[in-house]
C-alpha cells in the first residue's frame, strides 16, 4: 500500500512538471499588433444558442459565424466597429461601438429575437429600426449585459452566475473568493460553499460538467480555494433541480467552467505582491521551515517505519517490537519541530503565465499559476453542556486560539478544441492543481477534563492535489427533427489526494512550577493521514428540439455512470512518558523529545491508532433520465424524472487484526421527479415554482466508524456503519 501511494504521488508531481515544459516549449512568438472580438449569440425567447448566425463588421471584409454553441470569433485591427448579426428566422440586430484594442479581445454577446416577436431595444422600448433589415440597435456593452441576463432568465433552473470579467475585478485569488459576489452563497472557512445556507454535505461541485472528488477526510464538499480564479471563465450556481442533473443535487450545484481558447494569439505573464494590514509585518505564528516554492514541507511519517502497530513485543502473541527497535523508531519520529515559531507576517506574492490561440478549426489554451498567501487568525471557543434533563447549562471549557497559516497554490491547465465541421466539436480539458498549507496553532484556556488551565501547541501540514482530465464532444444534427437535435457526450477521470501530518503537545498549569508537559492523550501526539479519491464520470445526452407555431421546447434524455473509489489510511502515534524523573518538563517539546530522552526509560513511541483508522470505499451510480421543456405564450413547464441505482461498499480494517474486516453495503434505487413552472409576468419579471425529490447519500466517511477529536477538550466525531 505504501509503495502504491508513493508511486501515485510521484505521478502527481511529474505531471505538473510536464505541463510546465509543454507550456514553455510550445509558445510561439506572439503577434500583439492585432485585436479580436468574440461572444455568444442567444435566442431571446428560449435562451438557447443560435447556431450558424452570420456576423459582418461594417467597413471591413471580416465576417464570422456562430458555432454549435452559439460562440463566434473574429480577428480585427484596432478600432471601433458596428457588427450586423443575422440568422434565418430571427430579426437582424446591429451592435454599435464595438471597441477593439491592440493585443486585446473584445467580448460582445448578442440576443436575437425570433421573427414576429416584439423587438425591444436595450432600454426595453420598441426599437425604431435602422432599415427594413436592421430592426434592433444596441451598444456593445448593453448588448453583452442583455445576453448575460437572458442566459440566466432562460435557464431551466434557478441560477446565479459570475463571469470572467467580474471574477477579474474581485480581490480573491481563488474560486471561493469569486463566489462572494454570487447571491445565495455563503462561505465557511473561506473555502467551503454553502448553497442557500445549508451545510457542506448538501452542496456539490462540478468542473466543466463533471463531478469532482473531494480532498477532505470529513467533508463531502470540495474546497474551492484549490482553484485559481485566473483559470475560470464562469461560475454558475444552480439552486433548483432538474432531471438532467445528478440526483444528489439537494441544495444546489456549484459549476466551475475553465477558460476557452481566445480568438487571437495571446501570451501573458504576470506577477503580484499583496500586503494585508492584519498579517504583513504583524506578529505571526509560523511553521518551522515553512512551505517551499514547490509546495513541499511538513513532517511526514519517516521512511522505514513499518505498517505493523508500534507496540512492545508480546511473548503470548509473538507480535510487536523490541525495546531497541522502538527506540530507533521513536528517534526517527519524535525528533523534530513541535512548537510554532514567532515571526513577522510576510507579504503575499503570485506569478502566472498563459498562452492561447486559434488555428483555423483548432484552438489551444495553456495556463499556469503560483500563489503564496499568509494569514493570521484569532478566535475563541466556549463549550457548554447539560448534566441531566432540566439542569441548567454549565460551561465546560473556554479556549482562546491563535493561528498562523502559510499557503502555496499551484495550478496548471491545458485546453484543446477541434471543430470537426460546422456542427461538431471535440474538446480535451486537463487541470492539475495543488494546495499546500502549513498551520501553526496556539490554544490556551480552561480544560474541563483535567480541571486545569492548559497551553496547547500544534503544528499541522496538509498537501491537497486534484487532477481532472475530460474528453467531450458536441454534435448538432440539423436534419433530425424540424428544429434539429443535439448529441452531447463526455468522459472524465479525476483524482484527489491528500497527505496530512500534525503533532501536538499540551502543557498544564502547575502553579509556581509553571506549565509542564502533561500526560494527556493528545500530548506528544502525532497524526498521519493519507487519502486517495478517484472518480470516473461519463454521460451521454440527446436533445430533440421542438417547435410548433409560437410554442417551442426540448425533449431531452440521457444516461450517466459515476464510479468512485476512495482509500483512507490514518496513523496515530504518541511519545509515551514511561519515566520522566530528571527531565525538565517545562522546556519546549523540541528540548524534551531529544535523542537522550527517547529510550525505554524515558519517552517511548507507542501506537494509538484506532482499529478503524483505515477504510476503503467503492461506489457506483448508474442513472437514466427523460425530461420535457415546453413553452407556450407566457408559460413554461420543465418536467422530468430520473432513476438512479446506487451501490456503496465500504470496508474497514483493523490494523491489528486485518483478517476480520467490517463491511457495509448500501444498495438503493431512487426515482427522482422534478417539475418547474414559469410564468412570465412581464418582459423583465418571471415567477418560478419548483418541486423536486433528490437524495442525500452518506459519504464513505460517514459510514466508517472512524473517530477524531479536532481540538483538546472538543467533541469526538464518529461515522456510523448502520
Amino acid at each position: 500500500m505504501d509503495a502504491r501511494r508513493m508511486m501515485a504521488r510521484a505521478r502527481v508531481r511529474t505531471q505538473p512538471m510536464l505541463l510546465w515544459v509543454l507550456l514553455w516549449f510550445t509558445l510561439p512568438v506572439a503577434a500583439f499588433g492585432a485585436g479580436a472580438v468574440s461572444g455568444l449569440v442567444l435566442d431571446g425567447r428560449t435562451g438557447q444558442p443560435v447556431r450558424g448566425a452570420s456576423l459582418a463588421f461594417e467597413g471591413t471584409e471580416v465576417a464570422s459565424s456562430s458555432d454549435l454553441n452559439g460562440v463566434f470569433q473574429a480577428r480585427l485591427a484596432a478600432g471601433t466597429y458596428s457588427a450586423v448579426v443575422s440568422a434565418a428566422g430571427y430579426q437582424t440586430q446591429k451592435v454599435v461601438d464595438v471597441v477593439v484594442r491592440d493585443g486585446q479581445e473584445a467580448n460582445v454577446s448578442v440576443v436575437l429575437m425570433p421573427e414576429g416577436a416584439a423587438a425591444a431595444s436595450a432600454d426595453g422600448q420598441p426599437a425604431t429600426g435602422i432599415s427594413e433589415e436592421i430592426t434592433v440597435q444596441a451598444e456593445a456593452v448593453e448588448a453583452t449585459a442583455a445576453a448575460l441576463l437572458t442566459e440566466r432568465r432562460s435557464a431551466a433552473q434557478i441560477v446565479d452566475n459570475i463571469g470572467s470579467e467580474e471574477i477579474s475585478k474581485n480581490s480573491g485569488s481563488d474560486a471561493a473568493g469569486a463566489l462572494r459576489r454570487v447571491t445565495g452563497i455563503s462561505l465557511q472557512d473561506d473555502k467551503y460553499a454553502y448553497v442557500r445556507g445549508l451545510g457542506d454535505r448538501y452542496s456539490n461541485t462540478q468542473l466543466n460538467g463533471t463531478k469532482l472528488p473531494s480532498t477532505e477526510f470529513e467533508r463531502k464538499v470540495v474546497p474551492l480555494d484549490l482553484f485559481a480564479a485566473d483559470l475560470l471563465e464562469k461560475i454558475t450556481v444552480s439552486k433548483s433541480y432538474t432531471a438532467d442533473q445528478p440526483g444528489d443535487f439537494v441544495a444546489g450545484v456549484v459549476e466551475l467552467e475553465t477558460k476557452q481558447f481566445p480568438a487571437r494569439q495571446r501570451f501573458s505573464l504576470g506577477a503580484s505582491v499583496g500586503q494585508s494590514s492584519a498579517t504583513t509585518g504583524e506578529p505571526w505564528l509560523s511553521y518551522p521551515g515553512g512551505v517551499s516554492f514547490s509546495g513541499s514541507g511538513g513532517q511526514g511519517l519517516p521512511a522505514g517505519i513499518p505498517d505493523e502497530p508500534l507496540l512492545r513485543f508480546s511473548a503470548i502473541t509473538g507480535d510487536g517490537f523490541t525495546a531497541e527497535e522502538l527506540e530507533r523508531f521513536g528517534k526517527q519520529i519524535g525528533i523534530g519541530a513541535w512548537t510554532p515559531e514567532g515571526d513577522e507576517g510576510p507579504r503575499d506574492r503570485g506569478y502566472k503565465a498563459s498562452y492561447g490561440n486559434s488555428f483555423g478549426r483548432f484552438g489551444l489554451l495553456l495556463s499556469a499559476g503560483w500563489d503564496g498567501d499568509h494569514e493570521v487568525r484569532e478566535e475563541r471557543r466556549v463549550f457548554y453542556a447539560v448534566a441531566r434533563p432540566g439542569a441548567p447549562i454549565e460551561q465546560l471549557s473556554d479556549f482562546d486560539f491563535s493561528y498562523g497559516t502559510e499557503l502555496v497554490r499551484q495550478s496548471l491547465m491545458g485546453n484543446l478544441a477541434l471543430r470537426a465541421g460546422d456542427n461538431s466539436q471535440l474538446r480535451f480539458r486537463g487541470l492539475a492543481t495543488s494546495l499546500s498549507e502549513a498551520e501553526s496553532r496556539f490554544q490556551q484556556g480552561f480544560l474541563s477534563d483535567s480541571r486545569n488551565d492548559i497551553r496547547d501547541y500544534r503544528l499541522g501540514f496538509k498537501e491537497q492535489e486534484v487532477e481532472s482530465f475530460q474528453l467531450s464532444g458536441d454534435h448538432f444534427l440539423a436534419g433530425v427533427g424540424s428544429a434539429g437535435s443535439l448529441l452531447e457526450w463526455r468522459a472524465a477521470a479525476s483524482e484527489a489526494t491528500t497527505a496530512e501530518n500534525l503533532r501536538e503537545t499540551i502543557y498544564e498549569d502547575q502553579g509556581a512550577a509553571g506549565f509542564r508537559l502533561a500526560n494527556l492523550g493528545q500530548s506528544g501526539f502525532l497524526y498521519f493521514n493519507d487519502l486517495e479519491d478517484e472518480l470516473a464520470d461519463s454521460r451521454l445526452d440527446y436533445s430533440y428540439f421542438l417547435r410548433r407555431d409560437r410554442a417551442y421546447g426540448t425533449f431531452k434524455g440521457g444516461v450517466a455512470l459515476t464510479q468512485n473509489d476512495r482509500l483512507f489510511d490514518g496513523r496515530r502515534l504518541r511519545m509515551f512518558p514511561r519515566r520522566t524523573i530528571g527531565i525538565d518538563l517545562t522546556l519546549p517539546a523540541e528540548e524534551i523529545y531529544t535523542a537522550e530522552n527517547i529510550n525505554p526509560n524515558a519517552f517511548e513511541v507507542r501506537e494509538v491508532t484506532n482499529p478503524t483508522d483505515f477504510y476503503q470505499g467503492d461506489q457506483e451510480v448508474l442513472a437514466a433520465y427523460a425530461q420535457l421543456d415546453w413553452a407556450w405564450g407566457d408559460w413554461r413547464l420543465i418536467g422530468g424524472v430520473r432513476m438512479e441505482q446506487s451501490e456503496q461498499v465500504l470496508t474497514t480494517f483493523d490494523r491489528v487484526n486485518p483478517t476480520e474486516p467490517v463491511e457495509t453495503v448500501l444498495d438503493d434505487t431512487d426515482v427522482l421527479p422534478a417539475f418547474t413552472l414559469v410564468y412570465q409576468l412581464g418582459e423583465r419579471t418571471a415567477l418560478r415554482g419548483s418541486l423536486s425529490r433528490t437524495v442525500n447519500r452518506p459519504e464513505f466517511r460517514e459510514l466508517a466508524p472512524f473517530e477524531f477529536k479536532a481540538i483538546a477538550g472538543g467533541l469526538n466525531s464518529r461515522g456510523n456503519p448502520e
